[in-house]
């Protein structure tokens, strides 16, 4: 583990706030594993700013509740410019997507915050974290925001693929299932060719349904099942000449 690394994951280890973050995040994707890589990220994103914001000497930072304060909302601003790679001559960012990503965190750490604070009656907490709330509003998206999403937008190219092209691959996708599927017959216990199978019927659902590999790894037995099903039960009514409705 890096010096850095390591220091980031000390500050969330003790910080209320970023931890009070993380389990609100686990309760509400605990169902799905897949998205511990983003809650694990989503608290370092945090962490990395507090360690930015501690660079700055002449103020003492103990934790991220004390950031959340109008009072800090400056400070807060050059923290996430350095921790992004601002360059100042062309308002543009080394990596944009966190720039973005670090305003919605504070967002969600300021209201944990602020119902925290209402739970506790303390008027005083309340009042802080709703003017910063205000503040970040008012200012945020003119100073952070707006530059960082128009070079997101900037960057995101979309390729769309030629009908041949699709084709083609959907054809050798096919030829490869069919040619791991001859050699497990012959050899049940093949392992190369289970996981070629494995991959190339995982390539044609995502290529057929046209989601994102993530979603279609997540199909359960039970799903595949149920299909079966459904397709056996359209081909007897259709073998009965019954008409199916769309």
């Amino acid at each position: 583990m890096s010096s850095i690394l390591y220091l980031v994951t000390r500050v969330v280890k003790s910080d209320p706030t970023i931890l009070a973050l993380g389990e609100q995040l686990t309760l509400k994707h605990a169902h799905d594993k897949g998205r511990y890589a983003f809650i694990h990220n989503q608290l370092l994103e945090r962490g990395r700013l507090v360690c930015e914001l501690r660079k700055d000497t002449e103020h003492v930072i103990s934790d991220l509740a004390s950031c959340i304060n109008p009072i800090h909302f400056d400070r807060i601003l050059v923290a996430t410019r350095e921790l992004c790679g601002f360059i100042p001559g062309t308002n543009t960012y080394a990596t944009p997507s966190l720039a973005l990503k670090v305003g919605h965190g504070l967002k969600k750490c300021a209201y944990i915050l602020k119902g925290r604070a209402i739970a506790a009656c303390d008027e005083l907490l309340i009042t802080q974290v709703s003017r910063y709330l205000e503040l970040n509003d008012m200012q945020w998206t003119g100073m952070i925001s707006f530059n960082a999403l128009r070079m997101e937008k900037k960057n995101t190219i979309t390729m769309i693929p030629l009908s041949e092209d699709v084709k083609r691959l959907v054809d050798h996708l096919k030829d490869a299932i069919n040619s791991s599927k001859a050699e497990l017959e012959e050899e049940a216990t093949n392992k190369s060719a289970f996981s070629s199978l494995q991959q190339s019927l995982l390539s044609l659902l995502v290529v057929f349904n046209r989601r994102r590999c993530g979603e279609v790894s997540k199909m359960l037995l039970t799903d595949v099942q149920g299909m079966h099903s459904s397709y056996n039960l359209a081909q007897e009514l259709e073998t009965n000449g019954v008409e199916r409705k769309c």
